[in-house]
């Protein structure tokens, strides 16, 4: 299956699901942009010709996105932008 972002609530609306809604967007298919969902990366790992950020909300979500090494900096601000994400009714607690 690999990795994947699960997200509810204002993140998720953010992000282009409705009310009521998960959306699950893979690493890869989210991209900093210059619009979108602000954050601050608080992580970078690199994995050789790319790097895994950890890039948390205003409302305290923890996204991974999948993107070029020198894409952004710990602390730096940045914008999530969905390239393709899933959407799925949220079940029963």
């Amino acid at each position: 299956m690999g990795r994947a972002n699960v997200v509810r609530g204002a993140t998720a609306r953010a992000l282009g699901a409705r009310d009521g809604q998960v959306l699950v967007v893979r690493p890869e298919r989210l991209r900093l942009g210059d619009a979108g969902v602000p954050g601050v990366v608080r992580e970078r790992r690199y994995t050789g010709a790319a790097a895994f950020y950890q890039v948390e909300t205003e409302t305290g979500d923890r996204l991974e996105v999948l993107a070029g090494p020198e894409a952004a900096a710990v602390g730096d601000r940045v914008y999530l932008e969905p390239l393709r994400c899933l959407t799925f009714p949220e079940g029963p607690a």
